[in-house]
């Protein structure tokens, strides 16, 4: 159990004690409650019998003393590994794990991967996991380097012609070619993208899903059509502000 506040400052108080402060004024400045608040928990305490008359621990005060240090003790414990628990990333398993093993973590095409590793290491193996399979990498000790890719807009204007542009063609393929993935918004975009011989990664909330890609490392081709353009540019630059280590460029046909 762990102490309420009251019972925490006469802990800390008597902590002190036992590392041999004596003056009140001192105790106060240490643990940073007034000099009347530690005389009042001095009284408390000697009533309670885990201070004598002259002011030392009783033996009823460090049984007390141990048993709430104890009960941080394993509060603290336990919450650390609840936190160990939370901050396990997940991640594609390039190989068989076994729980304990060690794991180099990278990004590739957008996604983590982990390799079992017997040199320089980013984490452990929370569990086993067969190569192909998720596994948790926990107590990781670094930032995962990640090249940020970039979202280049794609408007396209809305005409029954635009579908045999050539410009069009040209666009997506140079990105295609360049490894770009391709994101559509709306119909419009769809229907150019599939009818130039492509299949879009990103069909909805590509936008949002465009900047996400590129935090991950990723460069994207984002279709959209002039229509919809005018009513997305609040939400650009709401991207822009929330990604802004990614470079936006923005391309009219």
């Amino acid at each position: 159990m762990v102490p309420d506040q009251g019972t925490l400052t006469q802990l800390m108080i008597m902590l002190r004690i036992l590392q041999g402060e004596d003056r009140p004024a001192d105790i106060s400045r240490e643990v940073g409650i007034t000099l009347q608040g530690v005389q009042y928990n001095i009284k408390q305490l000697e009533k309670r019998g885990l201070l004598d008359q002259n002011g030392h621990v009783t033996k009823d005060g460090f049984a007390f003393v141990e048993t709430y240090l104890t009960n941080l003790r394993d509060f603290v414990s336990s919450n650390l590994s609840r936190l160990d628990t939370v901050n396990t990333w997940e991640a594609i398993a390039d190989n068989d794990f076994s729980k304990n093993d060690r794991a180099l973590l990278r990004m590739e095409g957008g996604y983590l991967h982990a390799l079992a590793t017997d040199g320089p290491y980013s984490g452990t193996a929370a569990w086993d996991a067969r190569k192909g399979e998720i596994v948790g990498i926990g107590q990781v000790k670094e930032k995962i380097e990640v090249n940020i890719g970039e979202v280049m807009i794609l408007v396209v204007p809305v005409s029954p012609s635009i579908g045999k542009s050539s410009a069009l063609m040209e666009e997506i393929g140079k990105a295609s070619q360049k490894n770009h993935i391709i994101a559509v918004s709306g119909e419009h975009a769809y229907y150019l993208v599939r009818t130039a011989g492509y299949d879009p990664r990103i069909e909805f909330a590509s936008l949002e899903g465009s900047f996400e890609a590129a935090s991950r490392g990723l460069n994207v081709l984002l279709v959209i059509s002039s229509r919809r353009f005018h009513f997305a540019l609040s939400l650009i630059k709401e991207m822009e502000t929330r990604y802004p280590e990614i470079n936006l460029q923005i391309k009219y046909l």
